[in-house]
């Protein structure tokens, strides 16, 4: 059975209290964590000679704060002490010293740190790191974070980045254990037991906004372009040149959002460089997509009611949050919606951070931001009887007309950034058709057949392109009119497209009267079948055409060609070589009589 004890510390007097109400413990089950606006070393290391003269060889870890949670609210300009007892769970504590921004360091002292952790009972590490210098130069832990979960992979992880009062730009934050402060460092708890149950969960309740955005250029957490402009430039258009002036601290309220592995994860600048080029507090892969976001408070009730359920169904003795500076400063006096239940469930304490770290213990680790993370530890097993799922007192969740309002405006946000979206889908089609045929035009067909080489090139799959032309067009204008003979190119183009149904063929209007396909993955002999099928199936459709010299009905004459071997576009072969090949095979098919097909594999 876990206990928590929570206090508000100001004098040694509250600690003598906590003592009396915490009665017997054994020093290795003990975890005492300290959240306190306090940045001062001395002040920090006066606090904890205090605590450790009360509770002599405890294990501490401790942070400053951008706010303290203590049992369901928020609070400022205070200091938080958090004992809890564990009956079998042992604790340990470390600290990394020195933490630089070079990734190399950084994996190194994470090896150090799982040589020292590890053990085969270890069931969660809760971490509080130094992460902001003076003007808000952020210190990416994510790497060491990374590397200690690749070492412990089994272990929960949970904790934050530290904070300092009021957001005050000249000062560092500070991160501490029982035995060492630091301005430059890694506090750890690592929390060993055969018997604990470790629950880790998160509310985001930020919500994506406008047009995806596609990372075109990145290396690890640099991000070089995205959607065509350097990052700053795309902060500048869409967000404007006051965020621009303030980041990388003003990207914050208006964060990007990535989904990776299933999970919604809040990303922003950590560093901004000279050439508009950003490094990022994740690392971001080329071609995923992000979005602008904002913070959604008429879904914050609903959330937070839904992660009381989950963790009133586990029965948890104990829980921890750890949430952002930043989410607290948007939503205000509104952040009790999430905080109280929390402490309904059990003793709650936590801090305000400038990040949190998150993980379930099943995918690669997240460094959080904007989020409100709560960690719930409970020791033994649970009874197995059902729990009801039950809302929370009314009190808890009265809703704020501002909260309706605000889910009425995301979903007419998101429903016209959706609606936006699928106007540019369309117009981006129309712009690659042809209007009278409705078959792709000869710009799309231009861009698709040096795409198709291109990847020919790297897969050594065989590629056909097909040519069409029909036979005595000009006399059958001439004959039945211009009106005639647009219904009758609309009749060929859809006769085409009722023939190819592979997704990845393409059916365009080459010009005038010849249409074109690309057929990928197709050899000599599929391309021979197809170009047949056509020829045939346009012949079939018995459209008049008394002005033709080879029959009554409408025809085609149809030219084919295949290329089996990769070519190399250092030697020059290009989309032109192939497509004067097939043109020369249509020719030829015109000039042996027409109404007939002509092909041949191309060899260079």
């Amino acid at each position: 059975m876990i206990k928590s004890y929570n206090t508000l510390y100001h004098t040694e007097e509250d600690l003598i209290k906590l003592r009396n109400d915490v009665g017997p413990y054994d020093d290795e089950n003990v975890l005492i964590q300290i959240f306190t606006y306090l940045n001062d070393l001395e002040a920090i290391e006066s606090i904890k000679s205090e605590v450790l003269e009360v509770f002599p060889n405890t294990n501490i870890i401790g942070s400053s704060t951008a706010g303290e949670i203590f049992e369901g609210k928020a609070y400022d300009k205070t200091t938080v002490i958090s004992f809890t007892k564990f009956e079998e769970t042992k604790v340990k504590t470390l600290f990394i010293d020195g933490i630089t921004r070079s990734i190399s360091d950084l994996e190194e002292q994470a090896d150090y740190a799982a040589k020292a952790l590890s053990a085969d009972d270890l069931k969660a590490i809760i971490m509080f790191s130094y992460g902001v210098t003076p003007n808000y130069t952020y210190v990416n832990v994510l790497p060491f974070i990374t590397r200690l979960k690749k070492h412990l992979p089994d272990s929960i992880f949970s904790g934050g980045v530290a904070g300092v009062y009021n957001f005050d730009s000249t000062k560092l934050s500070s991160t501490f254990t029982e035995s060492k402060s630091s301005h430059f460092g890694i506090a750890i708890a690592g929390l060993y037991g055969k018997d604990l149950s470790v629950i880790n969960k998160y509310n985001l309740s930020w919500i994506p906004i406008g047009k995806k955005l596609v990372v075109q250029d990145a290396q690890d957490y640099h991000l070089k372009l995205l959607d065509g402009m350097t990052p700053a430039e795309v902060f500048k258009t869409y967000l404007g040149e006051e965020i621009v002036a303030g980041l990388p601290m003003s990207s914050a309220e208006f964060p990007l959002v990535l989904e990776r592995g299933g999970k919604q994860m809040l990303i922003h600048p950590s560093r901004i460089y000279d050439d508009g080029t950003f490094e990022m507090t994740h690392h971001l892969h080329v071609g995923e997509q992000v979005k602008f976001s904002f913070c959604h408070v008429g879904l914050l009730a609903l959330s937070a009611n839904k992660i009381y359920n989950e963790l009133l169904d586990e029965e948890i003795q104990t829980n921890f949050m750890y949430s952002c500076a930043i989410r607290r400063n948007v939503l205000g006096e509104d952040i009790i919606v999430e905080l109280s239940p929390m402490a309904d469930l059990s003793n709650s304490a936590g801090f305000f951070a400038y990040g949190e770290f998150f993980d379930e213990g099943v995918d690669e680790y997240h460094r959080l931001g904007q989020t409100t993370t709560v960690l719930g530890l409970r020791e033994g097993k649970k009874t197995d009887e059902p729990v009801e799922e039950q809302k929370l007192p009314s009190y808890k969740f009265t809703e704020r007309r501002q909260f309706r309002t605000m889910r009425v405006l995301h979903r007419l946000v998101d429903k016209s950034a959706s609606d936006l979206e699928m106007a540019l889908i369309t117009l981006s089609q129309l712009a690659h058709k042809d209007a009278l045929t409705g078959l792709y035009n000869r710009g799309y067909f231009d861009q698709k057949i040096k795409s198709e080489m291109k990847r020919q090139g790297r897969t050594d799959s065989p590629l056909s392109l097909i040519l069409i032309d029909i036979d005595y067009f000009k006399n059958f204008n001439d004959t039945y009119g211009h009106v005639s003979g647009d219904d009758a190119l609309r009749g060929v183009g859809a006769c085409l497209n009722q023939l190819v149904t592979r997704t990845d063929d393409v059916v365009a209007r080459y010009g005038g009267e010849e249409l074109a396909l690309i057929l990928p993955h197709t050899d000599y002999l599929g391309a021979e079948l197809v170009a047949e099928k056509i020829r045939a199936s346009i012949e079939s459709l018995e459209i008049p055409h008394k002005s033709s010299l080879v029959s009554d009905v409408l025809t085609v004459s149809v030219g084919f060609v295949t290329l089996n071997e990769p070519f190399d576009v250092e030697e020059g072969f290009d989309s032109s070589l192939l497509i004067e090949a097939c043109d020369r095979c249509l020719y030829e098919a015109k000039e042996n009589g027409r109404n007939r097909i002509m092909g041949t594999v191309y060899k260079k």
